[in-house]
């Protein structure tokens, strides 16, 4: 018998599914409650310190650059 997931703990598996981008846009239009907004934010702490600094300044350097390099990942 499995035990509950948190509500927590529920809320961190929907950012996994979504991704990354979805929850930092939901975080900068508003649209977490307080408690939503500190398990965002905490989170996504906890997925940037698992990148390489290359990987976070390459995030940094431009979104249109970003958007390029996936593109041209996929051809």
């Amino acid at each position: 018998m499995g035990t509950a997931m948190t509500n927590e703990e529920r809320f961190i598996a929907s950012c996994e599914r979504v991704g990354e981008a979805d929850v930092r846009d939901k975080l900068s239009a508003g649209r977490y409650s307080e408690r939503k907004t500190m398990w965002a934010s905490s989170w996504l702490d906890k997925v940037g310190s698992g990148k390489s600094d290359a990987t976070k300044a390459e995030e940094r350097s431009s979104p249109l650059r970003s958007s390029w390099t996936v593109l041209l990942k996929l051809r």
